[in-house]
This record gives structure tokens, C-alpha cells and sequence, in this order.
């Protein structure tokens, strides 16, 4: 029996001086139909527009870059991908949360378990909280009494302090995926789910209320979306209690791509992304269940387990490759200009196993 998978993805959302956190937490009861049925339906959606897929898993900016000379498209694309999720086995939870100064006349009182307290005027809390919103939508479900305990978790990266909140859902199966939105078909779902209804708040011009977005989704037929406030009522589990930081590298899905350094380039990574290559790291990260980070060397050495895939980009990347294997660290080393050969090998093996079940 398949696991049930929960996923998780959040973006800021501002309309005029107004400033709140959206997220989308979706639970797919079948994941194996599902991906499938994924992966179909962003091919028909290029195929339909002339165009072609150079991966298998998109974000929703990256959509909105494929049709950015047409916003109207790029809605009814979120649209359509918002059907497609209704017409599936899922549960699409949106959580949002907004503050209003009149209830918080003092302030927001962080770090309450440490002397460094501080106070802090709800604009800057609310940019503190979108560095780690994508777990909130999680411990409000969890809040409300729903059953998360035999479902498996699957996040993008975040960064922030420990919160109450965290530490109610800290020992629930999370798995962090670095870029997940990218090469993950259930992480990318919930960005995309999140973004439908940002573009539905502004192009509907409607107030962000439970009231209003639950009447939006009847209005549309998408009768598997519900929206909750998370906000005063639980502000004590989203305010920060110490400065310690969460460690999200112990939630890292196993297998991790790391991506080496050659430190020729000043923003190295940004050329790589923007690079021929970098469909080709996501594709990998997709069909290896992977999570892709530039390597940072003051932080990851404890974070390099067996099976973790290392890729070097040149001839420095090889030398480091090297010395690691001498120092005991065991790792699949993978080239850049081998990575299209790796996808094909997966992708045979794939279909010998499936023809051989």
C-alpha cells in the first residue's frame, strides 16, 4: 500500500500596503497515479501551445517565463492545472495568514525563551515569517486535529527559528527538498496550486477571507479546495521562541545532489542555472527522488551521505571529488557533460522494471 504524501509551498502576497503569507498543502492519496498523470499533463499543456517540455517538473515562475508576453494565458494555464488537481484523489488545503496593527497595538515579542528578546512592528514580523511559512500550512492542519502521523512530508528548503509550531511537527516523517518545486511533482504542485489562487485574488480583485475564497472555488467547481486563517488566534506558535535556527539539513530526502564549486565565476551558480545544463541537473534530480544545493563548504561536510550525487562542473570539481574519496566520503560522481547519459541509463532501468513487474 502506497504511502500517503503530503506537500507543502507558500509565497508572500501583497496587494497595495496590504502584506500576507499564501500557502497550498496538499495530500495525495494515490502519489504513484498522480505523478504519472503530472507528468502527462504538463506535456499536453506545451504540446497544446506549440511548444515542447525541456523537463519534467515546472515551478509556476517558470511557466509564467514560457508565457510571459500573455498573463491572461499564463491564469488560465493555473486555472487549468487547478482543475486538474480537483479531478484528482487529492485534498488541496490553502493557509494564509494576516495581521492587523490595531490587535497588536505593542508589537510582536520575539525570542520569549531567551534574554536577546526583542519587539518587532508587524511589517518586519511578517517578512521574518515568510523565510519559514512553508511548514506553517502543516502545523495548522496538524492544529486542527487532522491525522498526519502515517503520511509522508515533502517541503521546499526554508530557512528560520525555532518556532512553537515547529516543534510540534518536528518528529512527523518531513523530508526537505532543495528546489523542490522544480523537480518534484508534488512540491510543484502545491507552488502551483499556491500561485492559482494569488492570481485569482488579484485578478477577481477579491478580498483574502476564507469566506470569499471558499465562495471562489464553489463559484469554479473546485470543490476539493478549502482555505484557512492562521493568524492571531496562533500567534504564539509562529513567533520565533530562541535564535536557534532550525536544522533543515537533517530533513534532507535522501538521495541529495551537490553541486561543486570551481570557483572561477563570481555568481557561479547563477550562471549555471541560467546554463544549457541546468534542465538537465533538475531532470536528474527528478527521476533520482533527489533535492539539488550548490554545495556550501562551511556547512555541508556532515551532510554527504552514501548514494548522494556530486556533481563537478570542471576540472577544480574533479580535484575536490578526489580528495573526499581519499578522505573516506562515498558519493556518485557525475560529471557535467555526462549528466544527459545518466538520465537515459535511469530512465532504461525504469522501463526494465516495470516491464518486469
Amino acid at each position: 500500500m502506497q504511502k500517503v504524501i503530503i506537500s507543502a509551498d507558500s509565497k508572500p502576497y501583497m496587494k497595495g500596503s496590504f502584506r500576507a503569507h499564501l500557502s497550498a498543502v496538499i495530500r495525495f492519496r494515490n502519489p504513484r497515479g498522480f505523478e504519472e498523470k503530472y507528468l502527462e499533463f504538463m506535456k499536453q499543456l506545451f504540446l497544446k501551445r506549440g511548444k515542447q517540455v525541456s523537463r519534467s517538473i515546472y515551478k509556476s515562475f517558470d511557466l509564467g517565463s514560457e508565457f510571459v508576453n500573455n498573463p491572461d494565458e499564463f491564469y488560465e494555464i493555473l486555472l487549468e492545472f487547478a482543475k486538474f488537481l480537483n479531478g484528482e484523489d487529492v485534498e488541496v488545503n490553502i493557509v494564509y495568514t494576516s495581521l492587523f496593527a490595531p490587535k497588536l497595538p505593542n508589537g510582536i515579542k520575539l525570542y520569549g525563551e531567551d534574554r536577546a528578546n526583542k519587539i518587532v512592528n508587524i511589517p518586519k514580523f511578517i517578512d521574518i515569517l515568510g523565510s519559514y511559512y512553508t511548514y506553517v500550512p502543516i502545523w495548522k492542519l496538524d492544529n486542527l486535529g487532522q491525522d498526519l502521523s502515517s503520511s509522508e512530508i515533502l517541503l521546499d528548503c526554508f530557512d528560520g527559528e525555532v518556532t512553537r509550531a515547529w516543534r510540534d511537527i518536528e518528529s512527523l516523517d518531513i523530508k526537505i527538498i532543495p528546489e523542490g518545486d522544480k523537480c518534484n511533482a508534488f512540491v510543484s504542485s502545491a507552488d502551483l496550486g499556491c500561485k492559482f489562487v494569488d492570481y485569482l485574488l488579484k485578478v477577481m480583485k477579491i478580498k483574502l477571507s476564507d469566506d470569499t475564497l471558499n465562495t471562489m472555488f464553489e463559484n469554479l467547481g473546485l470543490n476539493k479546495f478549502k482555505a484557512f486563517y492562521c493568524g492571531h488566534q496562533d500567534l504564539k506558535y509562529l513567533v520565533p521562541v530562541t535564535p536557534k535556527k532550525i536544522k533543515i539539513e537533517n530533513y534532507y530526502k535522501s538521495p541529495m545532489i551537490f553541486i561543486l564549486k570551481e570557483g572561477v565565476l563570481g555568481s557561479e551558480s547563477t550562471f549555471l542555472e541560467n546554463s544549457l545544463y541546468w534542465d538537465s541537473i533538475l531532470e536528474l534530480a527528478y527521476l533520482s527522488g533527489a533535492g539539488v544545493k550548490h554545495i556550501d563548504y562551511n556547512q555541508d561536510a556532515k551532510k554527504i551521505r552514501a548514494g548522494d550525487f556530486l556533481i563537478c562542473t570542471g576540472l577544480r570539481g574533479e580535484e575536490q571529488a578526489q580528495t573526499l574519496t581519499k578522505w573516506g566520503y562515498k558519493f556518485n560522481l557525475i560529471k557535467l557533460e555526462d549528466i544527459d547519459k545518466k538520465i537515459e541509463t535511469i530512465k532504461s532501468e525504469r522501463v526494465k522494471s516495470l516491464k518486469s513487474e
